[in-house]
């Protein structure tokens, strides 16, 4: 019985806990620099049930969870060394944080206490230093911030709330519960909005129909069991962010202002405080989209470069049940309308790319990525491929896209290849407006008319489109023209129509005439159509969110895209650049290098034209400013083997040559990266090389520089000094020679780092018994909540 315990209901099958395998589940068991050991993921947070209600059912506090003996640090693993020759290392431990049988609440407790895993490698389950939870990665790191991810860390949090004030409960450190505030004030905040969390992140449960209350549901109490019962584990500024998002109705509020590179999930999200929110997810070789348990794998394309924004927070919401799941927001693929694959249990969202990469400076942000399915996939639906560049800034984002072409055989018939500029809820009026000196056209908000039609915008020519409180502007390329669809209501192509008929999914008013949710459901999509066999076609379109129909604002609109506004100065294969100017401190400069190659960047003033190189595939971002420059960098393809990346423009006499230190971004904030960048000048140029963490750094890094392989490096350089009369500022040149022997100015942001040495993370809460009982079965918990508590105060 208790191996059957072992093996099914704790999955700890015989594959799973063979030694010495590298390529097991949770990686080599035997190698503590590769392997957290059994359950470190987070099949914890549902498993974590089934200790708890076994530990109940067990009714004997001095019974362990388990008589499998190997499960326990006292088994006698040095004589199963000698006898299979295995290299297995003194005193070797297969559950790491379970001790000797101390009976099942301690069991339990002890096995919550190593649940918050920091991974050593990607494609590896775990809280992952950019803030996101990843669960299945066997194809790449996926997005668990719902299932899975969430559940792994409140179950936590609710048994350590059921154990505090008891030996075994306050025996879990403080880090401990500091992890579990840092993830729910970091990473949720980030990833909701008006209450919603985005469906890009929430792994298999993207189908679900709670997300819009997510906030309040479940952020919001695991935030007051955090506050009032773990205040004095967390630092002051800690739990002043505890506090804030506990308070924080429909939230989080206010709207956190500023951009967010996830690095190892290939996705960022872009939010203002004028209260409007933007969100990219790409894929590669390294992370997929989301994983889908659906009968209908509708979720194919969410990391295709899926682009969504949010203005009401409800845009994306119950319109899932309806919704073409082949044309989402942002991804450039064939608008097919054969059945989507049945693939249930599959994560067909993996990339063949290795090209994708973000970089942020915490304000602004540019990610791009080269999407191509990845050739290994069982079932392809996909038959596009190109180039995707997504760069925020503050109006919203510039989405480009370059080699846009057909490469497999799709559903045929004809179909064409389109990027989708938007499939959102359809909440009034839609305005049109091709070139700035046509007709404004108001498609009135009737869903039993709906508001198809296609037009047409002229080489070179820019169209304006605003619905629902976000605006579009659209450019067509130079050389051709482009066809805009559109498409509302009952002519939208549901792709699951068991989901879109169930009167039981979402919010029960949708269906109510009477009520406000009423139509909330109704789908609007535009969409830009290549044709069936594009030859490396382009785009070019901005996505303005909280904008109005007004004619200012389309006046506006149609300015944008002037070489004094947002110059797209690159648009191809090899690169793509955007130059934003007029700012109030000086311009903006974003690049996606898909090679190694230069940009000419004009950017007026004192600067004129600059060309920019770079030594290998990357994205760019750098903002002149007249004390320093704000550099963002990531090397684009994750490349271990790459120590650094040189950057170089073709001025002097700008940027103050030196040592830079910077800090690795991320969740865990004050931390050195064990490289620098150097600034200097030669020949006319100043370079700046970005040393990477990368291969050689492993050690330096506790095992873990693989998930930095990418990491935006972010800092500041300060410009050469200034001087200042009465009446002129005279920027004192530098005059540049073949040596570089001038003095060097050295700014270090912090010590260097020492080796990261985390210590297993201890097990997580449950709140209250009354909260427990939320858990199913409920009694048993509640029993068991009771039963620990006796235990843990007494035995």
């Amino acid at each position: 019985m208790t191996r059957l315990v072992s093996d099914v209901m704790f999955a700890l099958t015989t594959k799973r806990r063979k030694l010495g395998d590298a390529s097991g589940r949770w990686a080599d068991l035997l190698d503590f620099s590769t392997s957290n050991g059994v359950w470190s993921d987070a099949n914890l947070g549902h498993r974590g049930k089934t200790f708890a209600v076994l530990a109940w059912a067990l009714q004997d506090y001095n019974r362990p969870i388990t008589y499998v003996p190997y499960w326990y640090d006292d088994y006698d693993f040095d004589s199963l060394a000698k006898k299979d020759s295995l290299p297995i290392p003194h005193n070797f431990s297969l559950v790491r944080s379970l001790g000797s049988v101390s009976g099942a609440p301690s069991d339990v407790v002890a096995i919550l206490a190593g649940s918050f895993v920091r991974p050593f490698r990607i494609k590896s389950s775990g809280y992952l230093p950019d803030g996101f939870i990843s669960h299945h990665a066997d194809k790449g790191n996926d997005a668990a911030l719902n299932a899975y991810g969430f559940a792994w860390l409140e179950t936590n949090v609710k048994v350590a709330s059921i154990v505090r004030g008891t030996v075994r409960g306050d025996s879990l450190p403080d880090a401990w519960f500091q992890t579990a505030a840092q993830y729910l004030t970091y990473t949720y905040s980030k990833v909701c909005f008006r209450g919603h969390l985005d469906f890009a992140f929430v792994g298999r449960s993207y189908s679900s129909d709670r997300l819009h209350a997510f906030w309040d549901a479940s952020i919001v109490p695991v935030a007051a069991t955090l506050a009032s019962d773990f205040s004095a584990r967390l630092p002051g500024p800690l739990l002043g962010r505890v506090t804030a998002v506990r308070d924080a109705a429909a939230g989080p509020s206010p709207n956190p202002a500023g951009n967010t590179a996830f690095w190892v999930s290939n996705a960022m999200v872009h939010r203002a405080a004028a209260g409007w929110y933007m969100s990219v997810r790409m894929r590669s070789r390294r992370a997929h989209g989301n994983e889908n348990f659906d009968k209908i794998n509708k979720c194919w394309h969410c990391g295709s470069g899926f682009l969504q924004a949010r203005v009401h927070g409800d845009e994306y919401d119950q319109i899932r049940a309806r919704m073409d799941w082949r044309a989402l927001p942002g991804v450039t693929e064939e608008w097919r309308r054969d059945a989507m694959p049945e693939t249930k249990g599959d994560m067909e969202g993996a990339g063949g790319n290795t090209f994708a990469a973000v970089a942020s400076d915490g304000e602004l942000g540019v990610a791009a990525f080269e999407n191509s399915q990845h050739e290994a996939e069982t079932m392809s639906y996909a038959a596009a491929a190109s180039s995707n560049g997504y760069f925020f800034q503050s109006f919203g984002a510039v989405a480009l896209g370059a080699g846009v072409r057909r490469v497999g055989a799709g559903e045929g018939a004809g179909r064409s290849i389109v990027t989708t500029l938007d499939q959102a809820r359809w909440r009034g009026n839609i305005t049109l407006q091709v070139g700035a000196a046509g007709a404004r056209e108001v498609i009135a908000f009737d869903v039993a008319s709906g508001c198809s039609r296609t037009v047409s915008i002229a080489a070179g020519e820019v169209a304006w489109l605003h619905q629902g409180s976000v605006g579009y502007v659209v450019k067509a390329p130079a050389v051709a023209g482009v066809s805009l669809e559109l498409r509302c209501a009952g002519d939208v192509d549901a792709s699951d129509p068991e989901m879109r008929d169930d009167a039981e999914w979402g919010e029960d008013r949708r269906w109510d005439a009477g009520s406000e949710f009423y139509g909330s459901d109704v789908v609007f999509i535009a969409a830009l159509h290549h044709g069936p066999n594009p030859a490396n076609a382009t785009y070019q379109y901005a996505v303005l969110p909280g904008t109005t129909a007004a004619a200012d604002a389309a006046r506006q609109a149609f300015a944008l895209f002037l070489p004094d506004a947002t110059n797209v100065v690159r648009n191809d294969q090899g690169a793509q650049a955007v130059v934003v100017t007029g700012g109030a401190d000086g311009p903006v400069v974003q690049a996606a290098m898909f090679e190694a190659g230069a940009v000419t960047l004009p950017l007026g003033g004192a600067l004129g034209t600059v060309l920019l190189e770079a030594s290998g595939p990357c994205v760019i971002q750098a903002r002149p400013k007249a004390a320093h420059w704000v550099f963002s960098v990531a090397q684009g393809d994750a490349d271990g083997s790459v120590a650094y990346l040189d950057v170089s423009l073709n001025v002097t006499g700008v940027l103050t040559p030196g040592s830079y230190a910077y800090e690795l971004p991320g969740i865990d904030t004050g931390i050195a990266a064990v490289d620098d960048v150097q600034v200097s000048e030669s020949g006319g140029r100043t370079l700046l090389r970005f040393g990477l963490p990368h291969d050689a750094d492993a050690a330096a890094y506790g095992n873990r520089a693989e998930l930095f392989y990418g990491a935006p490096v972010t800092l500041q350089v300060p410009t050469v000094a200034t001087t200042t009369t009465a009446a002129t500022t005279t920027t004192t040149a530098v005059t540049t020679t073949t040596t570089t022997t001038a003095a060097t100015t050295t700014t270090t942001a912090s010590p260097p780092r020492p080796p990261i040495d985390e210590p297993p993370l201890p097990p997580v809460p449950c709140s209250s018994a009354a909260a427990a009982s939320s858990w199913s079965p409920a009694a048993p918990i509640v029993g068991f909540c009771l039963l620990m508590r006796l235990v843990a105060q007494g035995a």
